[in-house]
């Protein structure tokens, strides 16, 4: 039995109480590591799960490894993520997800472009304007551009396209206009034309050039700047091969490769045609710099030359920047020869890849692209705050005054002479004195009049538009080639001194139908070709601006040793300063002639259509000119009077009348090879054997069809022929020409009396002047002329002499009994020529007086005959005179001695041979009359930039004089210091052909005015 000892413990049992917050904190750390790794992997597949992707092989890829990562994630479901390796091991069922470069590029890339294309459409929605500036379709494009083509590239190439970026767009006409503000105005200085002021032109076309430069030199190498147009350069490019893939079966390589080859090839020869003109231009400085200093070290240099050379150097430095820029494009369009990767069309890339290719290509059209708008931009901005100022040269000044002194100490020996030789003036009958004792001209035997003559009617078969061309032609002549022949010389020389470019050259002759012309070419084509190339491809507006540029080049380069020889003009300049008022004048006569020619086109088209000539509208353009066969099919097409068959068939009939002549010239060939045969025309089965006519052609090698455009088996062709054929047209608006019922309007300079509304028939108008043997007036000058131009009259040939009218009627009948006539004609011709020497002589016996002197444009009913007319005095013509009726006793007989008093000795021949005679030239209005006579006014107004300097000239309708003038002119008054404008006006007399004349030497004399009030202000006003 069991005892206990006294010293036995017996413990109290307790239950057991766990530390749940120990246990909750573990817990709860267990559940975050979970979550957190959860959440971490949850992370990566939906990384993966919605990741952007572009490339369709890596969306493919994408598919399917997603599936694989599903499956085995659902097998790892039942793991804990609180523990790190079971963390590690889910991992690994994304590692051939993450470790595919191709899969992690293309997400990285897609995720890049997203944000590129979020940035443009925020930037598109911005409040801020100026951020919303820069937002431009373009920049946006490009990225859509980038995006497809890194979906088209190879897996390959796709790991190494770069990321895209979008391009703000950067406004560079506000950057230029920023630029051209800090680069300030350019003042440059010219003279007048007379030496006297001093022209200071600020901006304008001379600033073009260096704005130019400067723009390139600044923007040309701004990165934003050349970002956006790299960027439109690749957008132009994708959207060409985008565009025209159709037209290569879809594909859009080929495309492409004929983008990039259509634009290499403009690139290649723009690049080296535009680094030899800079590279020119770099010269013609260095030329012009060595000029001025030369110039300037000898001490022949003028006051401004100085000024001049600065410009010239600021312009070559910048130039020099320029080149450049320009030579590193043309080394890189030039560089990199290759014979390999040659297209279908044979064109063989010269860099051999096409990665190259497309470099070369986008950024030579993004520097062309920049080009453009740069150029634009200086034009444009040239022209802000353009002006003009004049300014008396001083020097000039001085020398006015001391013209001034020696004219005063020579005026007293002068007035002595001038009253001897009044007197002698008086005594000779060439001059009279008037009422106030001045000693004036008789105006007849200076001043050269029209006369009509009532018995020259020029009967329907003138043609006015052969007469237009013939006073365009000889208009050219006189008031056109000077300017151009002293431009040509100066071009020429300028070229060859190396002082003006092959591209200046080409800038001042480029017109809008040709603006790259070479000097070259254009003295050609106005050689060979003359007024009618210059009307219908130069045009009025283009003749104005060459001679506008051309002027402008002369004055900026005037100091220049072409021009300036030891301190005085050249020859050179006197002649394109004097060619250049006449080229003026030339303008003027194209205005109105240019009224004729587009009436009479509008009277000729009219009366065609009366007549069924439907398409008679087309002949003619808006200025009158007659179209091309060319132009006019091209028309008839467009205006669907001509189907497309219709003209084929009419091409038909012209292919057919070809084969009709040569079949004609091979008949002749063949008759005249027989001929050459001995015996032939004994044997005529030689003829026989040789076959008809369309053996003989095939036997000369033309081949024979019976053709189906024959109009007389073609229907189709005999109506075209009716109403369409342009030969038949020309032909008929020929004649039309040649009726004055239809053409009632006439052309610039020709000066013809009124129409007559019954007949249709114009009279001619003859320059008339008085020729008085003794003394000296413009009427003996013009006869001796007129005594030249007979030296060429043809007694026995062609020329007519005559005593009769200008009538066609009288001129037939003249020509039937001319060798009668003609021994007359001489035998007077010469006794008149005696009988002037004598009267020349002191003491020289002669029944010759004053005589009548007439020469006429149009003689004997034709455009292309003129004439001269001698109307001998009373007195000297008796000596001529038969006293028997019946049987005449001396040289003339009653009939012929009336007609001789009644109409004079005329002398018609071909117009050729008066053009040098001036009253033939006269006897046609001046372009400043005809533009009178047309716009019924002629103004000039701030002349010399003088708002107070005008000159005007109207018709006369007060009966007393052709003309009226009024001159407007500064009037200053030395006591007041002031200046107010004064003006006369003059409206007696007749100015006849002296219109130019007079207004040069009223312009000359206005400048003259400018000295005296110079004078005055310097010498006399005595205030501040």
């Amino acid at each position: 039995m069991a005892t206990y000892t006294a010293a036995t413990f017996i413990p109290q049992l307790q239950p057991y109480q766990p530390d749940l917050n120990l246990y909750a904190n573990l817990i709860q750390n267990k559940q975050t590591q979970y979550d957190s790794n959860w959440k971490s992997l949850n992370k990566v597949y939906g990384q993966y799960f919605y990741a952007d992707l572009t490339r369709e092989d890596n969306a493919k890829k994408k598919d399917y490894l997603l599936n694989q990562i599903n499956f085995n994630v659902g097998r790892l479901a039942g793991l804990d993520l609180s523990l790190q390796q079971n963390v590690s091991q889910a991992t690994q069922v994304f590692k051939p997800f993450y470790e595919d470069k191709g899969l992690m590029k293309d997400m990285a890339w897609t995720k890049n472009y997203n944000s590129q294309v979020g940035t443009a459409q925020a930037l598109q929605g911005s409040a801020d304007e100026k951020r919303r500036a820069e937002f431009w379709d373009t920049g946006l494009r490009q990225l859509q551009y980038k995006r497809d083509e890194f979906k088209e590239v190879t897996a390959d190439k796709a790991m190494g396209f770069e990321n895209v970026m979008y391009t703000p767009y950067v406004n560079v006409q506000e950057k230029a206009f920023d630029l051209a503000k800090q680069y300030g105005d350019i003042k440059t200085v010219k003279w007048s034309e007379d030496g006297r002021y001093m022209i200071t032109k600020t901006n304008g076309e001379p600033l073009e050039e260096p704005l130019q430069h400067l723009f390139e030199a600044n923007l040309g190498n701004d990165a934003q700047v050349q970002a956006i147009y790299q960027t439109q350069s690749y957008v132009n490019r994708k959207d060409y091969t985008y565009s025209n893939a159709a037209q290569f079966g879809g594909d859009k390589n080929a495309a492409e490769m004929k983008y990039l080859e259509n634009n290499f090839n403009i690139l290649r020869a723009q690049s080296e045609k535009r680094y030899k003109n800079i590279e020119a231009s770099a010269g013609v400085y260095d030329s012009k710099i060595k000029d001025l200093e030369t110039q300037i070290k000898n001490g022949t240099a003028s006051p401004n030359a100085k000024n001049i050379l600065a410009a010239y150097t600021e312009g070559r430095d910048i130039n020099n920047s320029v080149l450049e820029r320009a030579k590193k494009d043309y080394d890189s369009m030039s560089s990199g020869e290759s014979k390999t990767a040659t297209t279908s069309t044979g064109f063989k890339n010269p860099y051999g890849d096409i990665e190259s290719l497309r470099y070369k290509v986008d950024n030579g059209m993004a520097s062309l692209l920049m080009q453009k708008d740069l150029d634009e931009a200086a034009h444009s901005l040239a022209l802000r705050n353009s002006s003009e100022e004049y300014k008396a040269d001083p020097y000039a000044v001085m020398e006015q005054k001391q013209r001034y002194a020696l004219q005063l100490a020579d005026y007293k020996s002068k007035l002595q002479r001038k009253n001897d030789l009044d007197a002698a003036k008086i005594e000779a009958g060439t001059h009279y004195e008037d009422e106030e004792g001045n000693v004036v001209s008789v105006e007849s035997q200076n001043i050269v009049t029209t006369e009509q003559n009532d018995k020259g009617n020029v009967t329907d078969v003138v043609n006015l538009k052969e007469k237009s061309r013939e006073i365009s032609n000889m208009t050219k002549q006189e008031y056109l080639d000077p300017f151009f022949n002293s431009s040509f010389a100066i071009i020429g020389k300028a070229l060859q001194d190396g002082k003006m470019s092959q591209k200046t050259a080409a800038y001042i002759l480029g017109y809008s139908k040709d603006k790259k012309i070479t000097a070259q070419e254009f003295i050609n084509k106005y050689d060979k070709h003359g007024d009618s190339w210059l009307r219908k491809y130069v045009g009025e507006d283009g003749i104005k601006s060459i001679h506008n540029r051309m002027n402008t080049w002369v004055s900026k380069n005037r100091e220049l040793s072409l021009f300036n020889d030891n301190g005085q003009r050249t020859q050179d300049y006197v002649n394109f300063v004097n060619g250049s008022v006449k080229a003026n004048d030339y303008m003027l006569y194209l205005k109105s002639d240019q009224k004729f020619r587009k009436d009479s086109a509008k009277s000729v088209e009219k009366s065609l259509t009366k007549e069924g000539y439907n398409s008679a509208y087309l002949l003619y353009d808006n200025e009158g000119n007659l179209r091309s066969k060319k132009e006019y099919n091209e028309l008839l097409l467009k205006n669907k009077k001509l189907s497309p068959e219709d003209l084929k068939a009419y091409n038909g009939y012209l292919e057919f009348k070809k084969i009709q002549s040569l079949k004609g010239s091979a008949d002749d060939k063949v008759n005249e090879a027989l001929k050459k045969i001995p015996g032939v025309s004994a044997i005529g089965w030689l003829r026989q054997g040789m076959g008809k006519l369309d053996s003989a052609a095939a036997w000369l090698g033309i081949k024979e069809t019976y053709n189906t455009y024959d109009p007389k088996v073609n229907p189709r062709v005999s109506k075209i022929l009716e109403g369409y054929n342009y030969d038949e047209l020309v032909g008929k608006a020929g004649k039309k020409y040649s009726d004055s019922n239809i053409v009632k309007v006439l052309p610039a300079r020709l000066s013809l009396g009124p129409i007559d509304k019954g007949t249709g028939l114009f009279t001619v108008g003859s320059s008339a002047i008085t020729v008085n043997p003794k003394g000296m007036s413009a009427g003996k000058a013009h006869f001796g002329e007129a005594i030249n131009a007979l030296n060429n009259f043809d007694w026995g040939g062609a020329d007519v002499f005559t005593f009769g009218n200008l009538t066609k009627d009288n001129y037939d009948k003249a020509k039937g009994i001319q060798s009668s006539r003609a021994a007359q004609g001489q035998r007077l011709l010469s006794d008149l020529m005696l009988d002037f020497e004598k009267a020349q002589q002191k003491g020289g016996k002669t029944k010759l007086s004053q005589f009548k002197l007439k020469v006429s444009p149009i003689a004997g009913g034709s455009s292309k005959l003129s004439s001269v007319t001698i109307v001998p005095n009373k007195e000297w013509l008796d000596q001529y005179l038969s006293t028997n009726k019946e049987t005449p006793d001396n040289l003339l007989t009653a009939s012929e001695y009336k007609s001789a008093m009644t109409n004079g000795l005329t002398f018609i021949m071909n117009s050729s041979k008066l053009n040098n005679l001036t009253m033939y030239k006269q006897s046609y209005t001046s372009p400043m009359a005809s533009y009178i006579e047309t716009f019924k006014k002629y103004e000039l107004n701030d002349i010399g930039g003088d708002p107070m300097k005008r000159y005007v000239v109207t018709p006369n309708t007060y009966g007393t004089g052709d003309y009226v003038t009024t001159v407007y002119y500064p009037q200053y008054d030395p006591n007041t210091g002031e200046t107010k404008q004064a003006h006369t006006t003059v409206n007696t007399g007749l100015q006849g052909g002296l219109l130019e004349s007079n207004r040069d030497q009223m312009i000359n004399w206005l400048m003259q005015n400018d000295d005296q009030i110079n004078y005055l202000h310097n010498n006399y006003y005595q205030g501040e």
